[in-house]
């Protein structure tokens, strides 16, 4: 899962991205909310991930990396500023 650039580690991919399969990618059969469970996959890759990149997506349904806040939470989105504009 590791990407290698000119013989240098430069990053992770998730498991849908280095292996494509359905289950690791949550296609097909493996689709939707309930059917996607990283517990039921050969082998749970998002373990392994998330060690690695703790606050990026390892899988579609991946509310961990998004959703961390426990508690009370302030979340500010804006869109189509320019930075320092």
């Amino acid at each position: 899962m590791q990407v290698i650039a000119g013989g240098k580690l430069v990053g992770c991919q998730n498991a849908c991205d280095a292996f494509g399969t359905d289950d690791y990618c949550c296609k097909g059969a493996w689709s939707g909310r309930d059917n996607c469970d990283p517990a039921k996959w050969p082998v749970n890759y998002t373990t392994i991930f998330k060690a690695a990149e703790p606050y990026a997506y390892s899988y579609p349904f991946d509310d961990t990396a998004t959703m961390a806040c426990k508690g009370s939470c302030d979340f500010r989105v804006t869109f189509g500023v320019t930075p320092g504009g």
